[in-house]
């Protein structure tokens, strides 16, 4: 492992990352399925952060995030109130 990197997943190339491709490859070799794998963190970040915000950090539409939320059985109730701004 190479510590002195500044990427998570850092690529043969000096300074440079894995790519896309190289990685998807790498975990279908593991016999990981990426689309599941990517789902199911989508679906356990629902039950931390509202939609609305998660759409936004990710760069998802607001209708896909709350599809996940629906389908991981999240009630709107769960999320944490948020506060208004003093004035």
């Amino acid at each position: 492992m190479n510590h002195h990197s500044p990427w998570l997943f850092p690529g043969t190339r000096a300074g440079h990352h894995i790519s896309e491709q190289s990685l998807m490859h790498r975990l279908r070799s593991f016999g990981i399925d990426i689309q599941a794998a990517r789902n199911a963190a989508l679906y356990d970040l629902t039950k931390e952060i509202d939609p609305a915000s998660l759409a936004d950090l990710l760069g998802y539409s607001t209708q896909v995030m709350n599809i996940h939320a629906a389908r991981a059985a999240v009630p709107i109730a769960t999320y944490p109130a948020m506060k208004q701004p003093t004035k």
